[in-house]
């Protein structure tokens, strides 16, 4: 790709682009969702002069566009005077924002609250907050009818000579009539004073960055998830939609009558279906690499091989589900994204629903050592587009011939005293919760079904020595190990939150009237077994999670992991905090 280019656009001048038809927006673009609070927000930026991001066009080709396009949101096609010659990719949301704002387009009509600007101003207030200062209301389409109550439209700053107009005609018809204090004070301050403070918000520029007309979709692409600034992600699917349109393939349409079909597979492609091209790209022998496949795949893929990845897609979260990962209720547990491509590609290539039930225990046991050992190995951290391929090669033809995978084989490092750091938000953190979630966990107190699943009570993680009362004594990597975690019911919670281990332990005996064996049967299911019920109770805490790390060790054993151990420099604790953890 070319180099691209950069400049600056003033608000009215996009505006009027807009409005000509000659900025156009992708057809994959999503819906413009501002609302007024955020709309006040960037006018109030636009005022201070903040920097409110750079937009991102690409300049088109009008005989051949590279996407696509449609026009924005509350733009009238209609009146369309010039062809589209640029696309937004990145800006809508800003560039609709401004455009309802100082044309009074949209559900609302937006106000500057003159009056409170004036008495700020007259009390020697130079750094107005115009957050509190515009005013919304339902759109009307004769705002100058609001000058008489204070508001003056911010639909009149979109040129100098509407706005001085406008303040003409209104200060005019003031003055025919008896003045009040108030009314001099007015047509003073709107006459003299309101166009310097309101000249920043007339002569405000965006910085742009244009890519060239000979640009390609992978660029495009790659620019875009650089440079985006609206927090709206546009996705390698969005792009695709815009390739595979003009080929006469609605990605979006095939999207939603897959989940319509599929319930289970909602939650994964409903916001972006892109791990759905992946698997195709695996059962068409092709690199599934997120960047390319707008280029790698061919029309003829996607129609051949779509059902093949929902169904892939939805027996691989079924099966995820069987290993404790809650797949078919939420994706809370589920470490890694692409451990659900290379399954689904791998389901769907070795015939997996019509194997017999000796072959699928076989090939179900295979894959939940693959689920455990990418998860605890922190595999698809980073390189996960090559990953993606050798797994989905390796595992094949695991399952096909028995040949173990290099991954497998090299297993996972292992260190207890390092191991321990890890906390329940990575990927070595929800296979330890995945396999604790599977064990038909009861609640401490009431007794209940808990954890992550159809049918389940509302539940939530918590800590097994409460943070409350240990977090003083031992650090944050510790106190918040995974495995000082287990499901409880909220009110449980409450009750042990700000307890000590033997005195809860105690209290739930006495009121549950349990016995102490009892209230040890129930613990178990969690995996606390006596030696760490005694160190709950005399108050071990390092005791209590090396002895649980080492227990869930063996449990990820007798699933196929294989561990190696190394020194405690040697391995590295991948840490995302929640702000439960931090």
């Amino acid at each position: 790709m070319s180099e691209f280019g950069h400049s600056d656009v003033k608000i009215r001048d996009f505006i009027a682009a807009i409005s000509s038809g000659r900025y156009q927006l992708p057809c994959f673009q999503r819906a413009f969702k501002w609302n007024p609070a955020k709309i006040k927000s960037l006018l109030n930026s636009i005022q201070h002069e903040y920097p409110a991001g750079s937009l991102l066009f690409l300049k088109m080709n009008k005989d051949n566009p590279l996407i696509p396009y449609q026009g924005f949101r509350f733009a009238n096609e209609s009146e369309f005077t010039e062809k589209p010659e640029i696309l937004v990719l990145d800006g809508q949301q800003r560039m609709t924002s401004c455009y309802c704002a100082f044309t009074n387009k949209g559900y609302y009509t937006y106000y500057i609250n003159y009056v409170a600007l004036m008495e700020d101003y007259l009390n020697g207030i130079t750094d107005f907050d115009f957050e509190s200062i515009i005013v919304h209301k339902r759109h009307n389409s004769a705002p100058f009818t609001e000058l008489v109550n204070g508001l003056f439209p911010v639909s009149f700053l979109i040129d100098r000579n509407t706005m001085r107009n406008q303040i003409k005609i209104y200060v005019n018809g003031i003055r025919n009539n008896n003045l009040s204090k108030e009314d001099i004070d007015i047509c003073e301050f709107l006459t003299y004073s309101f166009g310097d403070i309101v000249d920043s918000i007339l002569d405000y520029e965006f910085p742009v960055v244009e890519l060239p007309e000979n640009s390609s979709i992978e660029s495009v692409c790659k620019v875009f998830q650089t440079i985006n600034t609206t927090g709206l992600r546009l996705s390698v699917f969005d792009i695709c939609v815009a390739v595979f349109t003009p080929k006469n393939i609605n990605l979006k349409d095939m999207v939603k009558n897959s989940i319509e079909k599929h319930a289970y597979v909602k939650m994964l492609i409903d916001k972006d279906a892109t791990i759905v091209l992946q698997v195709i790209a695996l059962l068409a022998n092709k690199l599934p690499n997120s960047s390319t496949l707008a280029k790698t795949l061919a029309a003829d893929d996607i129609t051949d091989y779509w059902d093949d990845a929902i169904e892939g897609i939805e027996q691989t979260l079924i099966l995820f589900d069987s290993f404790g990962a809650g797949t078919k209720r939420n994706l809370m547990l589920l470490p890694y994204t692409p451990m659900v491509t290379v399954i689904a590609a791998v389901i769907s290539r070795t015939k997996y629903k019509s194997m017999d039930v000796p072959a699928k225990a076989k090939a179900e046991q295979k894959i939940k050592t693959y689920f455990y050992t990418v998860a605890l190995s922190n595999r698809y951290l980073e390189g996960t587009n090559s990953k993606i391929n050798e797994d989905f090669k390796g595992v094949k033809q695991w399952i096909s011939s028995d040949e173990i995978p290099a991954m497998i084989l090299h297993g996972v490092d292992w260190n207890t005293e390092k191991i321990v750091e890890n906390n329940k938000n990575g990927a070595f953190g929800k296979a330890v919760l995945c396999m604790l979630n599977n064990n038909r966990l009861r609640d401490f107190y009431v007794n209940k079904p808990v954890g992550i699943g159809e049918n389940m009570d509302s539940c939530e993680l918590h800590h097994i020595f409460p943070k409350a009362q240990y977090e003083k004594k031992y650090n944050k990597e510790l106190i918040n190990s995974v495995f000082n975690y287990t499901w409880l019911l909220k009110e449980t919670n409450n009750y042990i939150q700000d307890k000590k281990t033997n005195e809860y332990l105690d209290k739930i005996v006495t009121d549950v009237n349990l016995s102490e064996n009892q209230l040890r049967d129930i613990l178990s299911c969690h995996y606390i077994n006596e030696n760490l019920y005694n160190a709950m109770y005399s108050e071990k805490y390092i005791e209590f999670i090396d002895g649980r790390a080492e227990l869930f060790k063996q449990l990820f054993k007798n699933v196929g992991v294989r561990f190696k151990e190394v020194a405690h420099d040697e391995l590295e604790v991948e840490i995302e905090e929640d702000e439960e953890d931090s």
